[in-house]
């Protein structure tokens, strides 16, 4: 956690010269409300209340095509703070970033674009190393919110292979229950990736190692994780592993 606080200080920092003027680019007939557009444009950034960017998150697009880049920069950092403490400012996790996906690489400078995808790869491993998440979360939600900031998430699930624990291998399980990858927010090219991603052998025989051991000998950390529901976490997990012990056996993933 320390090193993402360093990487969200940074942010601020990086983008500090950006500023926001009216209009916002957002709908302030019936989606923003007058005192929250105030709070937007008056309010240091680090001080902004997250329902206030939610109303402006959420709300219906401005008057301009792609938005407005040096607004998005400006409550970037925010965003990212308000993330990686689990607060998405949005209805839904998966939609907390699609602001910045309303841009190209091109928009951003080499060192705005290194830092995002920085805090993205320490986002995700922090992310894996906790257990168990607030409101249920998934780990699909935060691969689709990456995939959507136009973000390489292909980086994630290597580094997710390369680094694998108890807690991230419980994250896995929750996925590879199914076929295919669900999610009602994910385009079909992340969909497709993360399937056959998640069905390779390598990848399959790599969790299947780990899922084994936790079933067979947990560490004392993961009994006190799940000592609330043992029952449940152990099924899952035995479950899971029987899964995978059947897509082993299949040499080419399908999606459905």
């Amino acid at each position: 956690m320390n090193e993402l606080k360093e990487i969200i200080e940074r942010a601020y920092s990086v983008f500090e010269n950006y500023t926001v003027s009216k209009p916002i680019d957002a709908c302030t007939i019936c989606c923003v409300y007058e005192e929250e557009e105030k709070h937007l444009l008056e309010t240091p950034v680090r001080e902004i209340n997250i329902d206030a960017l939610t109303s402006y998150q959420d709300a219906g697009r401005g008057e301009l095509e792609g938005g407005k880049l040096e607004e998005t920069k400006y409550f970037l950092p925010r965003y990212l703070e308000l993330i990686a403490n689990f607060k998405y400012p949005t209805h839904s996790a998966e939609l907390s970033l699609t602001r910045v996906g309303r841009f190209s690489k091109e928009n951003w400078t080499k060192e705005e674009w290194e830092l995002l995808n920085n805090y993205m790869t320490t986002f995700f491993d922090y992310y894996l190393s906790v257990y168990p998440l607030k409101d249920a979360e998934k780990v699909d939600s935060i691969l689709v919110m990456f995939d959507t900031a136009k973000l390489d998430v292909s980086v994630l699930l290597e580094n997710w292979l390369k680094n694998i624990s108890e807690t991230s291998a419980f994250h896995f399980s929750e996925i590879i229950v199914y076929q295919e990858f669900h999610n009602l927010f994910s385009s079909k090219e992340l969909v497709e990736k993360v399937t056959i991603w998640m069905n390779s052998k390598r990848v399959l025989k790599s969790f299947s190692d780990v899922i084994e051991n936790i079933i067979l000998s947990p560490s004392k950390e993961w009994q006190e994780i799940i000592k609330d529901n043992p029952k449940y976490y152990m099924n899952q997990l035995n479950w899971s592993y029987e899964v995978i012990q059947q897509r082993i056996n299949i040499s080419k993933p399908t999606l459905s």
